[in-house]
């Protein structure tokens, strides 16, 4: 974007003599000399014949202009100022001074005296597009990109058919987000200048911001033919493919961006973030330690660094990233809040909690984060806290379905059963195809025994998500309280076929076909005696479960024996309650009504009222009652 220097070698030197004759002439023969190793290129020759010119006239002015531009030319540019200096010492009136020394300063990043050199250099000679073009690039270089159009305006007026200063309003348009006029001025450059790759690789940077993707390729595409080995052509053009939604061929283009330039930083990282999106965590995870190989303090590739190790479920690692990230931008509110949430996976629940508060107290507006601690919370037990946080994070977040329903939970667990029913429901409005809202909802209702409307909150959640099993368990328990055996034996088989390995689906299915078809029963019977032989557990239900099939000689005494057992007074309850209901469908099935009467009396009297077998003995005293069994 910057022009070359420009020199005045063949400057009449009669007009700036100074001093006598003799030495003039042998001035002038040197500066001749000067000049024609100049125009060779010998830049250190030339400068040595006007340094001789020099010594014989330390005010010629030439002289000094000519081995300024000398300096230029091999890169030792204060110098090239010095001399330029003492030039417009000498003749204070030249223009072509104040213009290389303006491109000399704007080289050192003298920014401001550039400016200053340039104005005084279109005082001199006003309307010189060039000089108007460059004084636009420093103000482009300082962000004045009003000022640098204005320049380039003024280039454009004098000649019309500059492609540079086209190019360069383009990059000022392209700047301030004014994307129309900066494809107008890059269309216009490529019109006198079809062969400058800048131009389409700028306007297909313009074009991919303003989000048109195919025609941003096509620039690129056309840039590449004319520089196949720039490594930015093809990774913006990936970044172009990335936005169309064309992840391979984007891929692509990242992979030879580093074959070209293995240190292109950015490029690891685009990769990532594609690999990253297509779940491939560990691809990504090491496109970001390439990327951080390069750039070892980028805030923003630690952070996704630490969210792959965590999706990938490593939340040691993905702590140690947001630990970094954190160092370097103590600052960062979504690094505590990340940080937290891989806490929260490690079960540090005190940890987590203090993080997010951290991100709390940097951002106070921070939704997520109240909604992330009220889950902490939650897990942890304090549900008052968890509450607290939840009504925060509706107060932040009102439309937030996730956060109804995680209220919802709470209010259940606190038995304020209506208001779980109303999050659940608010959830449902936001959210329709809330699969988890219509379960939890249908577990209230389940819970305060209108079976009917758990079993149609259950089926909603089943229409979203067929798969779902435990909707089906606990629509299958729905229908069994309401002596829908046949119906609940239905749901528990296909909660079977979607995870064999929940047991109690098992022994549900059972009961629930001993009463309906002898012949299914006996069917299922085989196939859950497969399953126990095939599957060893150690759990307390497979005891149930040998009991039921008749299998190692176990007896009632030995289901009741295993639950007393248990390690904690709570957990011996919990373990008769159901020990208790299951001996009482066995004796029910047998014809011991009474004996069944009374197991189901003593698996209520254990208080576990939260048990599905609490229930289900409620509601077989219920059933035997009534004559329905």
């Amino acid at each position: 974007m910057r022009k070359t220097c420009r020199t005045l070698l063949l400057v009449s030197l009669t007009v700036l003599l100074l001093g006598s004759p003799s030495i003039a002439a042998r001035k002038a023969r040197l500066n001749q000399s000067g000049n024609g190793y100049y125009q060779k290129g010998e830049y250190d020759k030339a400068i040595r014949e006007y340094s001789r010119a020099l010594k014989k006239n330390r005010k010629d002015a030439a002289a000094c202009y000519n081995r300024g531009n000398a300096y230029y030319k091999i890169g030792k540019y204060d110098l090239a100022v010095e001399d330029y200096t003492r030039a417009l010492r000498i003749n204070p009136k030249d223009a072509e001074a104040f213009y290389n020394r303006g491109l000399a300063r704007y080289q050192l990043g003298q920014y401001t005296g550039a400016i200053e050199d340039y104005t005084k250099s279109l005082e001199l000679n006003p309307g010189d597009a060039e000089t108007h073009n460059n004084r636009g690039n420093v103000h482009s270089k300082l962000g004045q990109y009003d000022d640098a159009i204005d320049d380039y305006t003024r280039a454009l007026k004098s000649r019309k058919k500059y492609a540079k200063a086209y190019k360069n309003r383009g990059f000022a348009y392209l700047e301030k987000k004014d994307f129309d006029n900066a494809i107008r001025d890059y269309s216009r450059a490529a019109e006198l200048d079809a062969k400058d790759v800048e131009v389409y690789k700028y306007r297909g940077l313009a074009y991919l911001r303003k989000g048109e993707a195919g025609k941003a390729i096509d620039d690129y595409r056309a840039a590449i033919k004319m520089g196949p080995r720039d490594a930015e052509l093809y990774y913006n053009r990936g970044n172009a493919y990335a936005m169309k939604g064309d992840t391979a061929a984007a891929l692509k283009d990242y992979e030879r961006t580093v074959s070209i330039n293995p240190k292109f930083a950015d490029a690891y990282y685009s990769r990532g973030n594609i690999l990253f999106k297509k779940g491939d965590y560990s691809r990504a995870a090491r496109d970001y330690d390439r990327t951080l190989a390069l750039k070892p303090e980028d805030v923003q590739v630690l952070y996704n660094l630490g969210l792959a190790f965590y999706r990938k479920g490593d939340y040691g690692k993905a702590i140690e990233q947001y630990t970094k990230a954190i160092r370097l931008s103590p600052r960062y509110d979504k690094a505590f809040n990340n940080r937290a949430n891989s806490y929260l996976r490690a079960g540090r629940f005190e940890d987590a909690i203090s993080d997010y508060a951290k991100a709390i107290e940097i951002n106070p507006g921070f939704g997520e984060a109240f909604s992330n601690r009220g889950n902490a919370r939650f897990q942890a037990g304090r549900l008052d806290g968890a509450l607290d946080d939840y009504n925060e994070a509706l107060r932040l977040n009102p439309n937030n379905a996730e956060i109804f329903n995680n209220r919802g939970i709470i209010h259940a667990q606190r038995g304020e059963s209506e208001l779980a029913r109303d999050d659940f429901s608010q959830a449902l409005k936001i959210k329709p195809a809330f699969t988890e809202a219509f379960y939890n909802r249908g577990n209230v209702y389940f819970d305060k025994g209108d079976y009917e409307k758990a079993i149609q909150d259950y089926s909603k959640a089943l229409e979203i998500n067929p798969a779902y099993s435990e909707a089906y368990n606990s629509r299958g328990l729905a229908f069994y309280r309401l002596a829908f055996f046949r119906e609940a034996a239905a749901d528990w088989k296909k909660s079977i076929n979607i995870d064999s390995s929940y047991e109690y689906a098992h022994l549900w299915e059972l009961l629930a076909l001993r009463k309906v078809s002898k012949k299914d029963y006996e069917a299922e019977f085989e196939k859950f005696r497969h399953h126990v032989l095939d599957h060893k557990s150690a759990d307390w239900i497979r005891v149930i479960s040998r009991y039921y099939l008749g299998s190692g000689g176990a007896t009632e005494e030995d289901v009741l024996s295993a639950a007393k057992g248990e390690e904690s007074e709570k957990k011996v309850k919990e373990s008769l309650c159901e020990a208790f209901y299951y001996i009482g469908e066995e004796r029910l099935w047998k014809g011991d009504r009474k004996g069944a009467e009374q197991a189901f009396t003593k698996s209520l009297e254990t208080g576990m009222s939260a048990f599905s077998e609490y229930g289900n003995s409620r509601a077989m005293l219920d059933f035997m009652k009534q004559g329905k069994i």
